[in-house]
Parts: structure tokens; C-alpha cells; sequence
């Protein structure tokens, strides 16, 4: 840490800072310097095991956060990083999180709000690239089509799950069968779009204009990828809240159609990724693994 309190000196410009823990992060562990009143932000990545899942988060703040300031996305600008080191300086957001926020805004807020959120989603979705996969330059994570991005991650995420023990060499057998099933059937996407495929309600600074609350930044881009662009719409169902509620209403639809290949694809895939998380944290969960077994099962079927 005494390199990152040096460079977190200069940005200060101050001999003497406070650093504080602000967050332990599964992944990263996150701290706010400040000095000279004012703040910055800084996330630091666990570098001991990894799931090879979440290989280069860095990499993907650094190039999340460059690709969001290019394209007017509310988000804190980088002030430092060090890929050896693995860590990243921000801005620091002086406003609350949305899940500090949601259970005391009235149901017209919180419709504007999932209305904001939906449309920052369709603007991230909108940038695109000539390859999916990894949103920073990597011989081994991008991909010219989908297929084959699509078929690298399950592979990697089902042998980071093997490593831990969380599934079993039949289960994986079950899960990649119906991946390679699922190959063949999905509809070749052509374009490969951003997405953050992590964007939750703790992941969002909002901002008080009058009687409404506006986005004022975005964080945490270190799941993002080049993929379909219905990846981080079907994603707010279940994670923007927490699962503590249904995103979608009737107030609110789904603003994207995809046919049963594609949903399969899109609930496989954000199962996974749940499920690596978990068996990396030591809490997977039996709930997650029978569901990710039994939508396979049931593709195959």
C-alpha cells in the first residue's frame, strides 16, 4: 500500500492524508484518501486466487471508466492506476447509493429511476466494437462472434467451479452439454455491444434535483464486456434490486424480445457468473447450483 499512499499524496497534494477501509470487497478492497479537503477514491485487487472468471479487473475499470467519459456516461474520471500493481485512483462521488436510497422514495420516484436507469443502460449498450468479449486489448479474450466468446466464458467459468469443488465433473458435463446445445441454436449475433453486466443499485450515485433523483455516476465496471446487447437488460431483473423486487412492471416493461435460445444463453450466463462468485467467497449457495443444473437439464430435455 506505501506506493498507492504516495501517489494518492501527489493527486491530495498533501503530506498527510486519512485513508479509510470503506468497503471489503470479495474481489477488490476499496479505501477513501483524503487530504487538502478532498477525497479520492481507490479499489485495489485481490491478486491471490482469483477465479480466472474475473482475470483483469483493473484492466476493465481503467478501460470501463475511458470508454463511459468518451460516450457523456455519468461516471468518476481515473486519476491513476498501475496494472502491475493492480489498483485504480478515481474521483470520489460525494453523493448516496441508490440502495441507501430505495426504500424511502415513493413509487414515481422509484418508476424515474428505473426509467434513468434503462436508458443509461441502452446508452452503454449503443457502443459497440469490433470484437467481443474483453472490453481491453487481450490476445485471449476477444472474439470475432459470439459463439466462440460465449463458449470461452462457460468453459472458464465451469472450470473455476471444478477448482473450487463446487461442481462436480458430472455437473459440468450437464451444464457444457447444454452450452454446446444452446451453440447451435442461438442466432448469430452480429454486433458485439458494451455492456456492464454488473449494474446494481450499489453501484449507482444518485442526486436530488427538486423531487426527483438523477444518476449522478456509475461504478464498478469490472465485469464488463463486449456481448449481445440483451445481456444487461435481462440482468436488472433479478440483480438491479438485489432481487428484493421485480424491476420490470407493467409501469416499467421489458424493453427487448429475445427467443428461448437466447434467454437460456442469458440465464446460463448470469448463473454462472453468480455461481463463481460464490464458490470463490465460500458460500455457494445450493439453491444457485440446483437451479443452474436444472435450466440445463431442461434445455437438453
Amino acid at each position: 500500500m506505501i506506493t498507492v499512499e504516495l501517489i494518492a499524496k501527489q493527486i491530495l497534494n498533501s503530506d498527510k492524508i486519512n485513508i479509510v477501509r470503506c468497503k471489503t470487497g470479495d474481489v477488490n478492497t476499496s479505501y477513501i484518501a483524503s487530504g487538502n479537503e478532498k477525497k479520492i477514491f481507490i479499489k485495489i485487487q485481490d491478486k491471490k486466487n482469483l477465479p480466472a472468471f474475473y482475470n483483469g479487473q483493473i484492466e476493465r475499470e481503467v478501460a470501463g471508466l475511458k470508454i463511459c467519459k468518451e460516450n457523456n456516461i455519468p461516471c468518476p474520471s481515473v486519476l491513476h492506476y498501475d496494472y502491475e500493481q493492480k489498483f485504480i485512483i478515481t474521483e470520489y462521488i460525494d453523493y448516496p447509493l441508490l440502495s441507501q436510497l430505495w426504500s424511502n422514495l415513493n413509487d414515481s420516484q422509484k418508476t424515474n429511476v428505473k426509467q434513468s436507469a434503462l436508458e443509461i443502460t441502452k446508452k452503454i449498450n449503443s457502443i459497440i466494437a469490433p470484437k467481443f468479449g474483453a472490453i481491453y486489448p487481450s490476445e485471449s479474450g476477444q472474439f470475432d462472434n459470439w459463439r466462440d466468446c460465449y463458449y470461452h466464458l462457460m468453459n472458464v467459468a465451469v472450470e473455476d467451479c471444478l477448482f473450487y469443488g463446487t461442481l462436480t465433473k458430472s455437473d459440468s458435463h450437464i451444464i457444457l452439454a447444454a452450452e454446446k446445445e444452446n451453440m447451435t441454436c442461438l442466432f448469430d449475433d452480429k454486433t458485439a455491444h458494451f455492456n456492464h453486466l454488473d449494474f446494481h443499485w450499489s453501484n449507482i450515485f444518485m442526486r436530488q434535483n427538486g423531487n426527483v433523483y438523477e444518476i449522478a455516476g456509475i461504478i464498478d465496471f469490472g465485469s464488463s464486456l463486449f456481448v449481445p446487447a440483451y445481456m444487461d437488460l435481462y440482468r436488472l431483473e433479478g440483480g438491479f434490486l438485489y432481487g428484493t423486487e421485480r424491476f420490470y412492471t407493467e409501469v416499467t416493461p421489458k424493453p427487448y424480445q429475445i427467443d428461448e435460445h437466447q434467454l437460456f444463453c442469458a440465464d446460463l450466463l448470469n448463473t454462472i457468473d453468480y455461481f463463481v462468485f460464490l464458490s470463490f467467497t465460500s458460500q455457494a449457495n445450493d439453491n444457485v447450483k440446483i437451479h443452474l443444473i436444472d435450466i440445463c437439464k431442461n434445455y437438453l430435455n
